[in-house]
Order: C-alpha cells, then structure tokens, then sequence
C-alpha cells in the first residue's frame, strides 16, 4: 500500500505529470491547484504526505501549509516544499519554522521525489 500524497501546484499540468509519475510508482496521489482546493481535498484525502509549490495565487505555500497543519487528519503529514525560488525568499530556517521537512527544487525530477517518499517512515502508511 502506497503513501496517500498531495501534489498541489497552481500549474496543472505539473501537478497531473508530477501524480502520473508518482502513482506509477505505486503511491496515491490526489491533486490541487490552489491552496484552497488543497485545504479541501486534504480534509477527505487526509494525505501522509503534502508537497506544495510555495508560490500560488492566493494562498501561497506558507499559507496553505499553516491552515493544513490546523486540520487533524494532516496536521503529522511531511511537508515537501516545490519551488523555483532560491535564497533569500525560500530559506532553509523559513522552511522548517513553517513546518516543512523537505525541500524540492524546480524543475524536479521525479527520482528527488521517489528518493524523498522512499525515506518516509512506512510506519505513516
């Protein structure tokens, strides 16, 4: 049984070729383009994992990433940061104070991801 993972980028194009690529590699993976369509589809997908594009309109990255900590089924998820920004915007220490375990940089390749939810704790599944 595959990891539940929540790909939100507001570029669906990257979110459906990112999930494409990660359910072929046996995990289950919902969508989101905006951090508002992620608060949603986290509340019944209750993902184990959250990997959100750090800039969107609207709810950003940071955001998206506080008010999902706030809902119960995915306040323990790991949170992976995917983003084109580079220091000083996206930092090491902004990143863990806001919560987030793991950063990816854009544009990824899909092995950073596997590598990364291989050393997720099976123990979430």
């Amino acid at each position: 049984m595959g990891l539940r993972v929540l790909v939100t980028d507001d570029h669906p194009d990257l979110a459906r070729a990112i999930a494409i690529l990660l359910e072929g590699a046996g995990y289950k993976v919902q969508i989101a383009t905006s951090g508002e369509e992620a608060v949603e589809v986290a509340a019944r997908f209750q993902p184990q994992v959250v990997i959100l594009d750090m800039k969107m309109p609207g709810m950003d990255g940071f955001q998206t990433a506080k008010a999902l900590k706030q809902q119960a089924g995915t306040a323990d998820a790991v949170y992976v940061a995917h983003t084109a920004f580079d220091a000083p915007v996206i930092t090491a220490a902004k990143l863990q104070q806001a919560g987030f375990q793991h950063y990816v940089r854009k544009p990824a390749e899909i092995i950073q991801f596997e590598e990364l939810l291989a050393v997720i704790p099976r123990h979430r599944v």
